[in-house]
């Protein structure tokens, strides 16, 4: 394969960094350029021959090791393209597409996850907000991001261009993939942002050398930049069922250390009312803004002493969105890997974190079934009396 466009940064005390591009379009291509002096910057026509991109993705030290200071970020398309500029065909082939270019992709993501285990791979896919399946693919094939907005591309390019200047910018290290030469913040940023996805693991913080049994919310409360951000973990939370009422499709969030799919939801802050964190929930965990319509229902256990529930979910019902241009969450963050819409044909094919909210609700409602009145239910008042609904 030949390389299109090359440009290096290559200055002392520059940032590490690499970006790598295969077979995108033109638009993801010019965004690519805008952050190029953050990057050495490759592009590939594209990915029929994957070994000059695997090279490419291993970046060597003086000794000859993988040199895991270095960050490296692979965008991978399906697209196929040979109209951006400067991209040359590759000797002797032929503009028909390869029969499965989605395979092929993936195959090469997990050709890069093999060499480079630190990478950040990002699937660039059409679908990425409309099939659930097949974002399931890309992360088990090493992918870290499946996305086709170019301002959440933009995102991530930023936080990417932000870490990493060298061995010697910090001490902190990543216990799942191995990058080094962080700074605590960075790798607050770097943790979700690579391994939301990722299995739960326990191990000692190299931030801090303390022992935690979930490293993940360790860095993520106790790292937090400006000082640690402790949650208050309550039994009140909030769920929402999201319906797009066009194609009759709700939207999903991938949950967090590979659970698979569910609603968006979560606790209820102090001080906070139920209605608000289910909104509050939706948008940081879908990127969707909601607008509740009414409720599904209550779900709760009861202290048989006090008589006052120790555990409950207010599961709520939505229609569509407060700004119809808004798109599904497909940057990773603590809160979520992402988020898409699926229909309720496709659950059986979906690996859920919980199946009786989607199995009881979605047929529900896509039969045009109502919702209850968006109030606690009646019979319930006495016991949720000191709660803001």
């Amino acid at each position: 394969m030949s390389m299109g466009n090359k440009h290096e940064k290559d200055k002392i005390g520059a940032p590490t960094r690499t970006l790598i591009l295969c077979g995108v379009n033109e638009g993801l291509h010019q965004l690519a350029c805008k952050h190029c002096c953050n990057f050495k910057f490759y592009h590939f026509a594209n990915v029929s021959e994957n070994e000059i991109v695997i090279k490419a993705a291993v970046p060597r030290a003086l000794d000859g090791s993988i040199d895991r200071s270095h960050v490296v970020t692979v965008i991978l398309s399906t697209e196929q393209s040979r109209t951006c500029p400067g991209a040359e065909p590759t000797i002797g082939s032929t503009n028909a597409s390869p029969p499965d270019p989605l395979e092929n992709i993936l195959g090469l993501a997990r050709d890069v996850r093999s060499v480079c285990p630190h990478a950040f791979i990002v699937l660039w896919h059409p679908a990425a907000t409309e099939d659930a399946a097949m974002r399931l693919s890309a992360f088990n094939a090493g992918a870290n991001m499946v996305s086709c907005y170019l301002e959440h591309l933009e995102e991530v390019l930023q936080k990417l261009g932000s870490i990493g200047s060298g061995p010697m910018a910090g001490s902190c290290s990543c216990l799942w993939c191995g990058q080094c030469g962080m700074t605590a913040e960075e790798l607050w940023l770097h943790q979700p942002l690579y391994h939301i996805y990722d299995a739960n693991r326990s191990g000692r913080c190299t931030a801090c050398g303390e022992e935690a049994d979930n490293l993940a919310v360790h860095i993520h409360e106790e790292h937090y930049p400006g000082g640690p951000r402790r949650e208050d973990r309550r039994g009140l939370g909030a769920a929402v069922v999201v319906h797009r009422r066009r194609d009759n499709k709700f939207l999903m969030v991938q949950e967090f250390a590979g659970q698979g799919f569910w609603v968006p939801g979560g606790a209820t802050d102090v001080g906070e009312s139920v209605r608000r964190s289910a909104e509050r929930e939706c948008f940081e965990e879908a990127g969707v803004k909601i607008k509740l319509q009414g409720l599904a229902e209550v779900d709760y256990v009861v202290c048989p002493k006090t008589r006052k529930p120790t555990w409950s979910l207010f599961v709520f019902y939505a229609t569509e969105a407060i700004d119809e241009a808004s798109v599904p969450k497909t940057v990773p963050c603590f809160e979520s890997a992402g988020a898409c819409w699926v229909g309720v044909d496709e659950l059986h094919k979906l690996p859920l974190r919980s199946k009786r909210v989607p199995y009881t609700w979605f047929p529900h409602f896509a039969k045009g079934k109502p919702c209850k009145p968006l109030a606690v239910p009646e019979g319930l008042e006495h016991i949720y009396a000191d709660i803001q609904f």
